[in-house]
């Protein structure tokens, strides 16, 4: 083993003795020589790690993006008032069962079916 020798500050050595649990001060940086290179090897891998996990990150927020367009998109298409069997459609054997301001209007989008009504009271 390669003799090493070097000047340090007795603060430096104080602090690397109680962080290692090292009472001589040689031990002391020894120890943290060998702690820093395993720290450096966990620091890259934590980063490779980190790089990764923002990459996920990233094409679960695009996955996301694209789920809350599909989901707008099929909204519209649901709300769209063409989608309901218009009123004159609507066998005349069934027609006293169904309600007029209950029932959505051809055209009519479920926003403006809905606000009806809640304006006749009958939501």
């Amino acid at each position: 083993m390669p003799l090493v020798k070097f000047q340090a500050d007795d603060e430096l050595a104080n602090k690397l003795s109680a962080f290692t649990g090292h009472r001589v001060a040689s031990k002391a940086f020894s120890d943290a020589a060998r702690q820093a290179l395993r720290l450096d090897a966990d620091l890259r891998h934590a980063r490779a790690e980190i790089a990764e996990l923002k990459q996920q990150v990233k094409v679960y927020q695009q996955t996301l993006a694209a789920a809350r367009d599909a989901a707008i998109q099929l909204a519209e298409v649901a709300g769209q008032g063409d989608m309901f069997q218009p009123k004159e459609t609507i066998p005349s054997r069934l027609r006293h069962h169904v309600e007029p301001e209950t029932s959505p209007q051809a055209g009519e989008s479920m926003d403006h079916f809905l606000a009806r009504l809640s304006r006749t009271g009958r939501s």
